[in-house]
């Protein structure tokens, strides 16, 4: 379905040239705004987004940058730095790549000492037990 209204979205830009697509044509070839929504899991797009999409001048976030902004977000929310934030998708992202992973192998990864390592995250969190703790409270 999503290849249809592209292929709409382009003739209809071929032959109108930079006229923006009307919606009543899109409503003509079966392309509502609910019917948009649905197909593309985007519930709060509008028209227009949808036209950006097909046209590839914009995307929709992926299921993990939606996960990750989540996950960032809630940190931000519970009072915490964007540092700290990074610090938590960096636990995350080697979990979630990297199951068996020990406390050990995370804290001497190169990442965590390129963004200051154990150190700024006691600094950050005032201690390891509450990265974990906070950690464990977003990931779901």
């Amino acid at each position: 379905m999503c290849s249809r209204f592209e292929q709409a979205v382009l003739s209809w830009k071929y032959l109108k040239g930079d006229e923006n697509v009307s919606e009543s044509y899109l409503t003509s070839m079966g392309f509502d705004l609910q019917a948009l929504r649905s197909m593309y899991g985007e519930p709060k797009a509008e028209l227009n987004d949808f036209v950006q999409v097909a046209l590839g001048k914009k995307r929709f976030p992926t299921l993990e940058e939606r996960r990750r902004e989540a996950i960032k977000r809630k940190v931000v929310d519970e009072g915490y730095s964007e540092d700290a934030a990074d610090f938590i998708l960096i636990l995350w992202d080697f979990k979630r790549r990297n199951p068996g992973m020990t406390t050990e192998q995370f804290f001497k990864s190169e990442l965590v000492r390129r963004k200051g390592g154990v150190g700024k995250i006691k600094q950050i969190f005032g201690d390891i037990k509450k990265f974990w703790e906070v950690y464990e409270e977003v990931k779901s």
